[in-house]
C-alpha cells in the first residue's frame, strides 16, 4: 500500500532482488520500481490501483528513502555536497519516457566511492574504452508466461 503510506508520513522503501546469482541475468532494478507506479503485475492485471505512486515517489523510495531506512541519510540516498557521491548513469530518462518502457531502464554505468565498478559494454564502446564489472544479461519480459499454451 506504497500511496496510503505516503499519505500517513511514511517514507516506504523499494528493495531489488531480482537477479539469478549464477547467471546475473534477470529483470532491471526498475522493472520493480514500474509496478509501484503502474500497478500492474507481470501478467499484466491491474492490482490496488488506489495504491499507485508517482515516478518521484517511486525513485525516492529507492534512495533517500532507503537511507533514512538504514540511517545513513546524512552520508548516502541524495547528491549533495558532504555524502558520498555514489550514483548510477541510466540508458534512458525515467521521469520523461512512457510508463511502459519504465522496466526497460538500465544502469550503464555504477560509481561507488568515486570509483567506477560497472561500465556497461554498449556504453563502453561509445567512450572508446573497455567495460568494467559484471555484465549483467537484463530481462525484458514485461507478459508473465506460466508456460500454458
Amino acid at each position: 500500500p506504497m500511496a496510503s503510506m505516503i499519505k500517513n508520513g511514511i517514507m516506504p522503501t523499494a528493495e531489488f532482488e531480482g537477479l539469478n546469482l549464477i547467471s546475473g541475468a534477470g529483470p532491471t532494478p526498475m522493472a520493480f520500481l514500474a509496478h509501484f507506479i503502474t500497478r500492474k503485475n507481470d501478467r499484466g492485471e491491474m492490482i490496488a490501483p488506489s495504491e499507485a505512486i508517482d515516478r518521484v515517489s517511486a525513485m525516492k523510495a529507492a534512495t533517500i528513502w532507503a537511507a533514512y531506512f538504514t540511517m545513513r541519510e546524512k552520508q548516502i540516498g541524495s547528491l549533495e555536497q558532504g555524502k558520498l557521491a555514489d550514483f548510477q548513469v541510466l540508458n534512458k530518462d525515467y521521469f520523461s519516457i512512457p510508463e511502459a518502457q519504465i522496466g526497460e531502464v538500465y544502469p550503464l554505468m555504477t560509481v561507488l566511492g568515486g570509483k567506477t565498478v560497472v561500465l556497461r559494454d554498449e556504453w563502453a564502446k561509445e567512450l572508446g574504452t573497455q567495460p568494467v564489472g559484471a555484465q549483467i544479461k537484463f530481462a525484458f519480459k514485461t507478459e508473465f508466461d506460466d508456460g500454458a499454451e
